[in-house]
């Protein structure tokens, strides 16, 4: 969690999700784009971005390479 890597990839998965909400949401509104209720999809969007953030702090430290994910990378899996 002390690391630019860390950071790094923390800000670009929460930057991923917020996109994902935001599509998501406006998808979900169907075509009518101008009726959407604009504050609070990007508060809802925001907000999921928030809890990838805390996310990638929970999951510090489970690496050795220091990064956001609790996934081990495929070359470390091998050997």
């Amino acid at each position: 969690m002390y690391t630019k890597l860390f950071w790094l990839d923390a800000l670009e998965r929460s930057g991923k999700t917020v996109a994902q909400v935001l599509l998501t949401t406006i998808t979900l509104a169907g075509v009518d784009v101008l009726g959407i209720n604009w504050g609070q999809t990007v508060v809802t969007s925001l907000t999921a971005g928030v809890v990838s953030i805390l996310t990638s702090i929970v999951s510090s430290g489970i690496n050795k390479d220091s990064s956001a994910s609790l996934v081990v990378k495929s070359s470390e899996v091998r050997g």
